[in-house]
């Protein structure tokens, strides 16, 4: 999965470069994320802001990030998702345990 990673003190930010969080991009999104995690880590935030379309595996690898990412340590943020994949995070009340910036 294509992508862009941008790190700053205590913060990493990716940006996925694909319309689709599906079975065929699912674990190496979850994987790249993984990477991209660090002990003194803060904050994650991960932009949709390409994701046109999340479906059940997408939504198990936000899920599974939430539990690889203590959130005693810090927050998970989910930005500019695009309306559909927003009215989905709502649906589910995913809401409720990330942060939704838009």
């Amino acid at each position: 999965m294509e992508h862009q990673i941008i790190r700053e003190e205590g913060a990493v930010r990716i940006c996925p470069i694909c319309e689709r969080l599906e079975t065929a991009t699912a674990r190496s999104f979850r994987d790249m994320v993984r990477e991209a995690c660090h002990p003194d880590l803060r904050e994650l935030e991960i932009d949709l802001s390409q994701i046109q379309f999340i479906d059940g595996s997408g939504i198990a690898s936000l899920l599974s990030l939430f539990h690889i990412f203590d959130h005693t340590r810090g927050s998970i943020i989910l930005s500019h998702p695009q309306p559909p994949v927003q009215r989905l995070l709502q649906l589910l009340r995913l809401d409720r345990i990330f942060l939704i910036r838009t």
